[in-house]
C-alpha cells in the first residue's frame, strides 16, 4: 500500500542524503518535481500474472522462487502513462512498442534499460 511505498521511498531518500552525500543545491537540484525523486516504488503483483516471472528470477540474481528481493532501477525520466483508450490488444502492443522505441532512442544520454510497467488492466487486455 501507499504507506509501506512510503516509507521505503523516505529511508532510501534519507541514505542518499546522510550516506550517499545527495544535498539539494549540490547533487540534488532541479526545477521540475518528479515522483522518481521520492516516491515511485511499485510492487509485482505475482499472483495476479502467474505467466511472468518476476525480476528477482531472472538468471542475473541468483535468487530463488522462495527468496524476498528489492528491486532497484534508476529513472533519468519521469514516468510516461499512457491512455489506450480502449485499444485492442494488438494496437495495445504497437503502442506500447512505439514508446519503448522512443524511450530506448541511441541518441539520448544515459539511457540503457527501460521499465515497462503494465497495469492490471491490460495484462487482462494482453494476456486474453
Amino acid at each position: 500500500g501507499h504507506r509501506a511505498n512510503s516509507t521505503v521511498c523516505r529511508a532510501v531518500k534519507l541514505a542518499l542524503q546522510s550516506v550517499g552525500g545527495a544535498s539539494l543545491g549540490g547533487t540534488e537540484s532541479s526545477t521540475i518535481g518528479t515522483p522518481c525523486k521520492y516516491g515511485l516504488c511499485l510492487a509485482e503483483w505475482e499472483e495476479r500474472c502467474p505467466a511472468w516471472e518476476p525480476l528477482r528470477l531472472d538468471d542475473k540474481t541468483g535468487l530463488g522462487a522462495a527468496d524476498s528481493s528489492v528491486t532497484v532501477f534508476a529513472a533519468v525520466g519521469g514516468p510516461v502513462q499512457m491512455s489506450d483508450g480502449g485499444l485492442p490488444a494488438p494496437l495495445l502492443i504497437e503502442k506500447l512498442a512505439t514508446m519503448l522505441k522512443s524511450a530506448l532512442n541511441p541518441d539520448a544520454l544515459f539511457v540503457n534499460h527501460c521499465l515497462l510497467v503494465i497495469s492490471p488492466e491490460h495484462y487482462d487486455k494482453l494476456s486474453s
